[in-house]
């Protein structure tokens, strides 16, 4: 079966190129980074809880740059794959993701990477179709998985940074519809397949390959059973898949043949399941989340293990999120604390002169907790979902080019941002309405080749 790119909506985005008059306001002809005052602060994209809007926020002075007019409230806020975009997704039957222009991004100019800095604006460009939910990105791809429902099948958009700036995406449809996961493996994606389940959940997974003109075709759907599938992450190791019975572990080799294996559930994860992770894409650990219990997967041993990441505390997990530097994994519990424990990327300020042993022992420790700090102090109340009554998830985020973490208080109308290294409180940015969602968004740092967390959809 061939599977075709569809046409967004879209609309033209003309980019400045060095020494031009456009709306950039870094037009040098000076080819040197240090000639060029775009901050690492960056922005951030944060949605408003009341009202189908979404404001960017200047880190360098914390002022509100605009605030844009969405078509329908968002339900989650994410950035793009190479961080310059915010993507507004709303969830329901007749869903879109809107693209917001976080105004600060580079260019490959081949001796040099240009950066260039602007207001940030709302595109025309969006995508439209039934339930978007899963977003994924990887290697500077991204995809959303849109669930469809009833009479309107499951579509998956695949994207670059470079594609939305042409206002152009790869979309293609699916046989059925399901809640369902896509991880973009550059010319190959993996997508979830319905196969026999009878329920909203996949059980299968499917490899698509790109071919120029023709879009995405389907390869293979792999034999290997992955029931009530929920929560995907990929890394350089493999992609995982969240089963009921386990992990499925999908794994390029040798000339592009892919293979699919399971990691069997350990007894620690009980009559629960793993359904989300948190990883980042350079090491071969991911955190998975069963429930509160958080399991250290190690693709290299192809295990699993339990962590303590709570102590003594019984605290109950709200939200968890890999920092984009992949040094510090975050946990929010819900009374309103944030739990700082080792992530899974190398923490380039310790490992500073210590041999290749070393390294390996630090990162064979990775989720050890290392401090714990009080960001909120009210917690959102619990509201009826789907799962019954629950404490609403507050949204994290981070900065993939300073060690800082943001952390919505929609109680007090506030971001807090929390210097990870220092383990502390840093400031808190007062609002003028009620946040919802928010994304770190501007020009990533060069040493750092980024993965965002695993989006939890529980």
């Amino acid at each position: 079966m061939k599977y075709y790119a569809l046409p967004a909506l879209l609309t033209s985005l003309v980019l400045t190129g060095c020494g031009s008059d456009s709306s950039s306001n870094n037009n040098s002809e000076c080819h040197d980074e240090s000639c060029f005052d775009v901050s690492d602060s960056g922005r951030l994209v944060i949605s408003d809880a009341d009202n189908a809007a979404a404001s960017v926020i200047n880190l360098e002075n914390n002022s509100v740059m605009d605030t844009f007019s969405l078509t329908n409230k968002a339900s989650a806020v994410y950035a793009s794959p190479g961080y310059r975009y915010g993507l507004a997704i709303q969830r329901q039957d007749d869903g879109l993701v809107q693209v917001i222009d976080g105004g600060q991004y580079q260019e490959d100019h081949g001796d040099h990477l240009h950066p260039y800095e602007q207001d940030p604006s709302l595109m025309s460009f969006s995508v439209a179709g039934a339930n978007p939910t899963h977003y994924e990105t990887h290697d500077g791809h991204g995809a959303i998985f849109f669930d469809g429902t009833a009479g309107v099948v499951s579509k998956v958009v695949e994207f670059s940074d470079e594609m939305l700036a042409a206002g152009n995406v790869n979309a293609f449809e699916l046989a059925t519809s399901h809640h369902g996961t896509a991880e973009p493996l550059g010319e190959h994606i993996l997508v979830s397949n319905k196969g026999d389940s009878t329920s909203s959940l996949p059980e299968k997974v499917e490899l698509f390959h790109f071919h120029e003109g023709d879009g995405f075709e389907s390869d293979e759907v792999f034999d290997a059973e992955c029931p009530s599938l929920h929560g995907s992450f990929t890394t350089e190791e493999g992609t995982v898949f969240g089963c009921s019975d386990g992990i499925l572990v999908v794994a390029e080799g040798e000339n592009h043949a892919f293979t699919a294996t399971k990691i069997d559930n350990v007894a620690e994860v009980g009559d629960s399941r793993i359904g989300s992770f948190s990883g980042y894409g350079e090491s071969h650990f991911i955190a998975g989340w069963a429930g509160d219990n958080l399991f250290a997967i190690d693709l290299e041993d192809m295990s699993m293990e339990l962590v303590d990441w709570n102590g003594d505390s019984d605290a109950e997990k709200n939200n968890a999120h890999m920092a984009a530097t992949g040094e510090f994994l975050l946990v929010l519990d819900r009374t309103g604390t944030l739990h700082i424990l080792s992530g899974a990327g190398e923490h380039e300020h310790e490992h500073e002169g210590e041999d290749e042993a070393a390294h390996e022992e630090e990162e064979e420790h990775a989720f050890e907790t290392m401090a714990s700090v009080k960001v909120i102090d009210t917690m959102p109340a619990p509201v009826q979902g789907h799962g019954g009554l629950r404490q609403p998830r507050v949204s994290i985020t981070s900065s993939p080019s300073s060690d800082f973490a943001y952390i919505v208080n929609s109680e007090a109308n506030e971001m807090v941002v929390v210097h990870l290294e220092d383990g502390e409180v840093e400031q808190r940015i007062e609002l003028n309405f009620k946040p919802a969602q928010a994304a770190w968004v501007g020009i990533a740092a060069a040493e750092h080749d980024h993965d965002e967390d695993g989006h939890d959809h529980e």
